[in-house]
């Protein structure tokens, strides 16, 4: 048979394909092209229905709900009026009649499943082709009527030259019309058991649903079934969705059952997901509104260089977003794009790879390829797409059997073809089916190693039992000597295996000679694993083979883990005491569940304990700064215990951090500091109390008593120091004539003296003495006792270039700080420089006038970008926000 022969050739079948040696490169987009939706034809409607176009507009405003009626009532309304032609009764008669003969034989193939050449019957009548019927019947009914299908398409349109109608073929004699179809028929019966073996009995059924619309497709163009062939794809998708869109819209007009095959319907499906998707990409991506064309699908995906699954995702994605039920097609489709998506983004070292790797066609062609360069290509790609890889499957296990390297040969060969085509489902279920079937082969490493097969290996990984997938991970770390390919590799079988394989892949990948594939044991074989058993039991071959290195990621990433396998893994991976894993593990308390905060927190700890003096103080320290980015609830018990540290900076150190702390816990905090007695403690704390903005009152007079006895110790220290630096002037001014008790006494009227001096007073003892003792006083007094200081003295500290220390310094209140700021922004350039940087750095504590007058600084100096440098000059920048932004900028990146 010439037309839409429905039958594979002979050698596809009988010719094994061998296993393929070089690789291709994946296409990633798509070049189906897409119809656009047609609106329903009333043209048609009316034609059936014989009546005109005024004629129907009456019966509907006559007859409310007249277009939602069957054809049959709406037929018997026409034949009720006088004005509409009577023959349309008489043509709905011929018709049901005509369908009704149909159906009987289709009734009678079901007993009867011999051929009766004799007596043909086409589903189809002058008007009208009845696919619901063909789509119900047997498939030895089906046969016939594709048969008398295609020869009265053939009768009618095969000649150009010499056109026939209807009323011609009609006008054959019985014989003249089954000289046509016989022939047709008994070539289908020739091949009927190769057909069979290929596509069985579902395939066969959706390949005659799928003939069939194209036969009619073609007919509705008056084109022989030949000429349709010849059409371009795009255009043969064209009239075909043309053809079934009037098909569903006919039903829904008549309220009657899907006249569409399974087949029909996933064409439809298929090519509106593509339209629907590739418009919304113009709409939210381009910002434009596309109507797509079917000629112009393929160009615009090459043209925009899309991935046509990422497209359909996104598009996906956005209606399960909004509330947008999704067709059982969509569905399907949605789950899919998910699970290749979330594999692109693991899988992206390998899958890289493999997109840049060179792939020829295999040599022989497999049978995929021979499919698709077959006559036959056109009903295996639209007739079966659900069952493609069972179909190709099935031919090869026949002709090979499982778990044989023949077969793996042939059906990797197929998929590798596939993905070079961008058939990527298809390619991904042929590799899974081929891991499942032939394993022990499937674990071998080809040589040369082929990217693209590995990745699809990879991603079928699942199918393997423990054992073989170790061994197969073990084969790739041996045989894969390119270093870049083997931890990609590596990389994949991590992320594609399943929870049960990853205790043995761990044993081969904790050795692996590859550091990166060593850490992958712990990021994608501990960690991505939501088994607890999983976690344990990968955790345990970390500990007793990872370097230290490696158990650091292991010991840094715990709060990743389940719940109850946080602790376990953590005592575990500090067992022996290693200072660099303890140190890792101070940082990690915070980083747990709730619940596992404390417990770890105290066990790091008391592991600490054990390590030199120097590595304790260190690990507390960091201890001390996870508390408060611990839970709230956890803070208060992780400080009590940080406070009974025998290192008085690590004491001093955890104070500071009080203000940090919810509010909920600053009070008690500072309480239990208190309870300490380590003044080195209580003075840091006594620091936070300004930055504390929780509720103290339960303290209060705690805190006066601490911070009033603070100030009394600084003030008498401050007056020592200026006594002593007084007393060694006096000193060197008499030559050192003074005795010691001379100079004991000297030195103690004048501490008297500054305690009971006013600050005009303290400020002229002050200025007498050196710069540098005169700034480590003017410190403690900034610090610890800022009452002692008077204007004149944060004056001369701005003299004397001490302002940016002073700023600088922890534990200096805010007040001292902004008026510090005020007198530095009077002052002289440099001076000014330091305030502004102060200002910007910390703009969020300072009033609008005072970020003015920062900005003001800026504004009137003119910065030499060439080498960083400012220039006398001012330069007027007016009220450009950007450039006054980058003027910052700059200014603070040359303050450093």
């Amino acid at each position: 048979m010439s037309e839409f022969n429905i039958n594979l050739n002979k050698n596809i079948a009988a010719e094994a394909p061998k296993p393929a040696s070089t690789s291709a490169a994946v296409s990633s987009s798509s070049s189906q092209a897409i119809p656009i939706v047609s609106k329903p034809s009333i043209d048609e409607i009316l034609k059936k229905l014989g009546i005109t176009k005024e004629q129907y507009n009456e019966l509907i405003i006559k007859h409310p709900g007249f277009d939602t009626l069957s054809r049959e009532e709406q037929i018997k309304i026409i034949a009720a009026k006088s004005d509409i032609q009577a023959n349309v009764a008489e043509e709905a008669k011929v018709e049901t009649k005509q369908a009704e003969v149909v159906n009987a034989d289709v009734t009678e193939n079901a007993v009867n499943q011999e051929h009766n050449h004799d007596e043909i019957h086409s589903a189809s009548s002058d008007t009208t082709f009845d696919k619901a019927g063909f789509n119900k019947s047997n498939l030895n009914k089906k046969g016939e009527i594709l048969a008398y299908e295609l020869a009265k398409n053939k009768f009618l349109y095969g000649d150009s030259q010499n056109p026939k109608t209807e009323e011609d073929w009609n006008k054959l004699t019985d014989e003249e019309r089954n000289a046509i179809v016989n022939p047709i028929l008994e070539a289908e019966k020739s091949h009927k058991g190769e057909f069979a073996q290929i596509f069985g009995r579902k395939g066969q059924h959706s390949v005659a649903d799928s003939l069939m619309s194209e036969i009619q497709a073609a007919n509705r163009l008056g084109m022989s079934t030949d000429k349709f062939k010849k059409l371009s794809a795009e255009q043969k998708e064209e009239v075909l969705y043309d053809y079934l869109q009037d098909v569903k819209t006919e039903d829904l007009i008549y309220n009657r059952k899907s006249s569409l095959s399974n087949s029909d319907k996933e064409f439809l499906d298929r090519t509106n997901l593509l339209a629907e998707s590739t418009n919304y990409y113009f709409k939210t991506v381009k910002g434009e509104e596309r109507n797509v064309c079917p000629g112009t699908v393929s160009g615009i995906l090459k043209s925009e260089k899309l991935n046509i699954e990422k497209v359909q995702l996104a598009y996906l994605k956005d209606k399960v977003e909004n509330g947008k039920e999704l067709s059982e097609y969509e569905k399907a489709q949605y789950n899919y794009l998910k699970d290749v998506d979330a594999k692109s983004a693991k899988d992206d070292k390998l899958l890289e790879i493999a997109n840049n790797e060179e792939i020829k066609p295999n040599e022989p062609p497999s049978l995929y390829a021979q499919i698709k360069k077959s006559e036959h290509a056109d009903e295996y790609n639209s007739a079966i797409p659900t069952n493609k890889a069972d179909v190709l499957n099935n031919i090869l296990l026949k002709k090979h059997g499982r778990n044989t390297k023949e077969y793996h040969d042939a059906v990797m060969a197929c998929a590798l073809d596939a993905r070079r085509a961008g058939d990527l489902a298809l390619a991904q279920d042929l590799a899974t089916k081929a891991v499942k079937y032939s394993g022990k082969y499937a674990i071998d490493i080809s040589e040369p190693p082929v990217a693209t097969e590995l990745l699809l290996i990879n991603r079928a990984i699942p199918e393997l039992d423990s054992e073989s997938a170790a061994a197969y991970a073990s084969n790739a770390e041996n045989k894969i000597e390119n270093k870049k390919l083997r931890t990609a590799v590596a990389q994949s079988i991590q992320i594609n295996s399943i929870e049960e394989q990853r205790p043995a892949i761990a044993k081969v990948h904790i050795k692996s000679r590859d550091e990166e594939t060593q850490l992958g044991v712990v990021n994608n074989l501990r960690n991505s694993s939501k088994k607890s058993e999983t976690q344990n039991d990968v955790d345990k071959v970390i500990r007793e083979n990872g370097t230290v290195a490696v158990r650091k990621q292991a010991v840094k990433t715990t709060g990743m883990l389940n719940k109850d396998v946080q602790l376990p893994s953590l005592s575990r991976q500090l067992e022996d005491k290693i200072p660099e894993l303890v140190e890792t593990a101070a940082e990690v308390p915070s980083t747990l569940h709730k619940d596992n905060q404390t417990p770890a927190f105290k066990h790091v700890r008391a592991v600490a304990q054990d390590l030199p003096p120097e590595i304790t103080k260190r690990v507390e320290k960091t201890l001390a700064d996870q508390i408060a980015k611990s839970h709230k609830d956890n803070q208060l018990d992780m400080h009590n215990d940080i406070m009974k540290s025998k290192f008085d900076d690590v004491l001093e150190h955890a104070a500071n951090n009080i203000n940090k702390y919810d509010e909920s816990v600053q009070a008690d905090a500072i309480k239990s500091t208190y309870a300490t007695g380590n003044e080195k403690a209580i003075e840091a704390c006594n620091l936070q109390i300004d930055k504390c903005k929780g509720d103290l009152s339960s303290v209060q007079n705690e805190i006066n008593a601490n911070v009033a006895q603070m100030e009394a110790k600084y003030t008498q220290k401050a007056a020592e120091t200026v006594a002593d630096s007084m007393t060694n002037i006096a000193q060197a001014q008499n030559a050192n004539q003074m005795t010691s008790q001379a100079q004991s006494e000297y030195k103690q009227q004048l501490i008297t003296s500054f305690m009971k001096a006013d600050s005009a007073e303290r400020y002229k003892m002050i200025s007498k003495l050196p710069s540098n003792i005169k700034s480590d006083v003017y410190l403690m007094m900034c610090k610890y006792c800022p009452k002692l200081l008077s204007s004149d003295m944060i004056g001369d500290i701005v003299q004397m270039g001490y302002g940016r220390t002073i700023l600088r310094t922890d534990g200096v209140s805010a007040a001292i700080k902004f008026e510090l700021v005020h007198k530095m922004l009077s002052s002289d350039s440099s001076n000014k420089k330091i305030a502004s940087t102060y200002v910007f750095e910390n703009e969020a504590i300072f009033a609008e006038a005072t970020r003015d007058k920062a900005l003001a600084v800026v504004q009137n100096t003119k910065i030499d970008t060439s080498d960083n440098k400012y220039a006398s000059k001012p330069e007027n920048l007016g009220n450009n926000n950007n450039e006054v932004k980058k003027l910052k900028q700059g200014f603070l990146n040359t303050l450093g």
